[in-house]
This record gives C-alpha cells, structure tokens and sequence, in this order.
C-alpha cells in the first residue's frame, strides 16, 4: 500500500492553480494535473482525487511527483516527437496571393506551383486541409458576436456581405471556402 500522498501550496501556488484550472486556453491534462494538485492539497486522498477526476490514482500519484520534482512546468507535456511542418507562414501567404488571382487553381496546381517556386513539396490533400484549416482559423477571428434569433437578419446578403465588396477589400474567403468545397467534394467523388 502507498503512503498518503498529500501537496501543501502557499496562498499564491494555489491562486495560480486555480487560475489555471480555469483557463480556456490551458490544454485538459494541465487542468486536470492542477485541480488535482488543489484537491490534494484541500486534503482528499489520492483514490478520491482519481474517482473524481476520472483518472487512476497512479496517475494523480505521478502528478504530484511531477509537481513536487518539477514545479509548476511538471503539469505540462513534454513536447512529443513528432513530423515538422514543412511549410511556413510565408508559404501560406503565398497561397493567399495565388487564390486571389484572376485564374482560379486546384490543390493539385498549387501543390506543383508551390515546389519550384517555394521548394515546398505538399501533396494536393495536405494543402486542401491547410486551407480548411486556415480558413477556418481566419472565420473564427471575424466571428462576430452570438445574437439571438429574434435579432437574426434574414438575408443572406446581410449575414455573409456582399462577395463582391469582400473581393475587392481583400482575401475572399467566401471565394476559397467554394473553391476547397468543390475540390473534396471531386476527390471524394460527389
């Protein structure tokens, strides 16, 4: 049997945990290591800790070795190996200039402009998914604000703008979020 594991915290660690435990951009396992750490100290038992959080107490076990070994960084992951890009923001802003261009491309296009010119070598699939993903990154920027349906314009032209203006003003991504739809739904067969 293990003996009780139990973490004291001053006043300003546990504000920190909170804190953390809170966050929206803190990822689930750094939650859940912290509540953990704050649950510990607020005197539950390592079972407790583990039944409440949906864990093993080996798990709540190691995280407070971690914190005791490691501080405050032994919450978060290691970095895990893993495939490096192979592109970077400057390629991605190239795509953009050739998306805004009159000639419209495929993935397959863009894939083989992409090497020569940039000595970046992306199969067409890879660059469909950065684009959705791109373009999704971009979309949630301009969210605008949640209104309730009461408030809700009807028309289409009134919640997505006029294409036109969107074109002219910059990057249209009315334009790219087509164009990506059209070429998976042709990879797919559709």
């Amino acid at each position: 049997m293990h003996p009780p594991l139990q973490v004291k915290l001053s006043e300003s660690e546990d504000i920190t945990l909170e804190q953390l435990s809170l966050a929206n951009a803190i990822a689930k396992r750094t939650k859940q290591r912290a509540m953990a750490l704050r649950l510990s100290h607020q005197g539950w038992s390592v079972t407790q800790i583990g039944d409440y959080l949906k864990c093993t107490p080996q798990t709540v076990r190691k995280t407070i070795h971690r914190w005791e070994t490691q501080g405050l960084m032994g919450l978060w992951d290691n970095p895990r190996s893993g495939r490096k890009r192979s592109w970077d923001e400057e390629d991605w802003q190239y795509l953009e200039k050739c998306l805004n261009e009159e000639c419209g491309y495929t993935s397959k296009q863009l894939a083989e402009k992409l090497e020569p010119e940039r000595q970046v070598k992306l199969g067409a699939e890879q660059i469909r998914r950065i684009l959705k993903k791109k373009l999704a990154l971009e979309e949630n920027k301009k969210a605008t604000p949640f209104k309730p349906e009461s408030q809700r314009s009807g028309s289409q032209k009134a919640r997505f703008g006029n294409a036109e203006e969107v074109g002219r003003n910059g990057f249209n991504h009315l334009n790219v979020f087509r164009r990506v739809r059209m070429l998976s739904s042709k990879s797919v067969g559709l």
